[in-house]
């Protein structure tokens, strides 16, 4: 562009770079005829491979060290001394960005012991077998709760302008508990849960209504999940469901209930495919009814069909929590 009339000005504001530095690099190539920036040049890196390396072993021995943290460690181990930044930008160049982490529920050495012992009875299970499983679960619902999943783009001083800020009552709003079971080609009707959920109301409003008629459809067949919640394993709904058969079910898995997935789907929903949250929990209650009613059989078949899946990778992590 120089060459071609141009001036240096003309040529900063096209290619977005500074003046002084398009006439230093333009003086540079009429003397050497060379553009090549010379070896050697710049600031001298500070860190080794091998420091780079005492990084990623820290990284790795433990996950939730903060920046300041990570800097005073890899400076103990090694003879650099690296600023916050540095240590930032070797994170990045190894590839660990901070994220947000996953919460799982504690697993403890039984809780891991009797999963682990859950899937090796199961590893030989078929679609056929888990076609006649119904899951069950109830799940709580709240009227205003902020679930972490919405962002907000703004400038770092925009931190505390209206538009930026998500309003939350941390001490109001209610919920409404709700309670379902699905099978591979059908699901039952979405319950709400009123109070405190006793063994008798769990018998009086769920199993006499919505399970035992699947029960007795199916016959012996027919396998019923529910988790070990007091009110599921009292003496009033063991005797109610007298013969049908349950699914022994491992403490502390979700991640091995498909249900746990339409949970998730229904709270997306409740966000989604409204221009405004519930105003009142019959609002919020109603909501639920309509968007649990929408749901497609195919969803819930497709998640029966990763049952076979769940359980390999729960032999795979030795008990521990996988990726469901």
């Amino acid at each position: 562009m120089l060459e071609a009339g141009s001036s240096v000005h003309e040529v900063a504001r096209r290619i977005g770079r500074d003046r002084r530095t398009i006439t230093m690099w333009w003086r540079r190539y009429q003397q050497t005829a060379d553009c090549n920036r010379q070896p050697g040049s710049g600031r001298p890196r500070l860190t080794s491979a091998r420091t780079d390396r005492y990084l990623r072993m820290l990284i790795c021995q433990n996950r939730f060290m903060s920046g300041t943290e990570l800097r005073s460690a890899w400076a103990t181990v090694t003879v650099v001394r690296p600023s916050i930044r540095t240590t930032y930008r070797r994170c990045l160049a190894l590839g660990y960005r901070s994220r947000r982490p996953v919460i799982r529920i504690p697993l403890g050495p039984n809780h891991i012991q009797a999963r682990l012992n859950w899937a090796a009875e199961h590893e030989t299970w078929r679609m056929r077998q888990w076609r006649n499983v119904m899951f069950s679960d109830e799940s709580r619902f709240c009227l205003d709760f902020h679930d972490g999943r919405v962002r907000v783009r703004r400038l770092p001083s925009e931190r505390f302008l209206d538009d930026c800020i998500v309003e939350h009552d941390r001490y109001g709003g209610g919920s409404v508990m709700v309670w379902a079971g699905i099978m591979s080609n059908r699901r039952t009707d979405l319950v709400p849960v009123q109070g405190t959920l006793t063994g008798q109301r769990y018998v009086e409003e769920i199993l006499i209504p919505h399970v035992l008629p699947a029960a007795q459809q199916f016959g012996r067949q027919f396998v019923f999940q529910h988790d070990n919640a007091r009110p599921h394993i009292c003496r009033v709904p063991t005797e109610a469901l007298g013969d049908v058969t349950t699914l022994e079910w491992p403490a502390r898995s979700p991640d091995m209930s498909p249900i746990e997935h339409l949970w998730d789907e229904l709270g997306r929903r409740l966000r989604d495919e409204y221009d405004n949250p519930p105003a009142t929990l019959l609002q919020l209650q109603q909501r639920l009814l309509e968007q649990w009613q929408r749901i497609d059989i195919v969803t819930i078949r497709q998640l029966f069909l990763g049952m076979p899946r769940r359980v390999s990778e729960l032999l795979r992590r030795r008990g521990r929590h996988t990726r469901y």
